[in-house]
């Protein structure tokens, strides 16, 4: 495969890049099929589908074109999973193939690029993430309990968007494979000033969190000491931050 790395989103002017601003670019890579020399050439893929085999998502390609590689895949799963044997990961060529499965949903990342498995296989945990922060994990369930084979784009509609964002940021920001933030370099003790003073402005004195960001670029972040945030928590809010229906309500 040709590297086939994301294409890099114009960014408002604001500073903040938006998921709105460049959702035109992500028609024509969303007609795609599987058998097409351009969704070929792509070197990431990263696919959801059901436990029943029905598609879900795809960074690129249109899903119901996918449809009969998403049932290969839940098949190969299933037969794994017959076999009390579930599978992680496995190598074709330069080509390495990782899943995961989380409840009703099975997760599938391609990568030429010679990535650890489990690298890939955070990658789709932040995946599965940012869609339960859109449906809960009780919302999903009880969905797939009453049907098995309910489209579940149907209530992904318009988040896709943000969806693709995220496995943007995946293949550009070194934070994610880090297990970091990105933080806006500023004197130390102008950022103690900035966390006084916003730790002495706080509305209500049952807040438990609030944060600075600039440019999607941490400030500070005030917590409960025996409270934390995970750095990929924070990667969920961040993105959701660069939807523009996010920011205007």
């Amino acid at each position: 495969m040709a590297d086939g790395s994301a294409y890099q989103p114009e960014t408002a002017a604001n500073g903040l890049t938006t998921t709105s601003d460049y959702s035109g670019q992500l028609s024509a890579e969303k007609l795609d099929d599987f058998s097409s020399p351009s969704w070929r050439k792509r070197s990431r893929h990263f696919l959801v589908l059901s436990s029943a085999g029905k598609p879900i998502y795809s960074r690129f390609g249109n899903e119901a074109q996918l449809s009969t590689l998403m049932s290969a895949v839940q098949a190969i799963i299933s037969t794994f999973a017959d076999m009390s044997d579930p599978v992680r990961s496995m190598t074709m060529g330069q080509h390495i193939i990782v899943f995961y499965t989380n409840g009703p949903l099975y997760l599938l990342a391609v990568s030429d690029r010679g990535e650890p498995a489990e690298l890939l296989r955070n990658e789709l945990q932040l995946l599965h993430s940012q869609i339960v922060s859109i449906l809960t994990s009780a919302q999903l369930t009880k969905i797939f309990e009453q049907r098995s084979s309910y489209d579940l784009r149907q209530l992904l509609g318009g988040a896709e968007v943000l969806i693709d964002h995220m496995v943007d940021s995946l293949d550009t920001d070194l934070s994610f494979t880090l297990g970091s933030l990105d933080t806006l370099w500023i004197r130390y003790k102008l950022r103690e000033r900035v966390g006084k003073t916003l730790l002495a402005a706080r509305p209500l004195k049952g807040l438990l969190y609030a944060m600075l960001v600039a440019d999607m670029k941490l400030v500070t972040l005030l917590r409960p000491r025996k409270h934390s945030l995970h750095p990929s928590d924070l990667h969920l809010l961040f993105n959701m931050a660069t939807s523009r229906t996010f920011l205007t309500g």
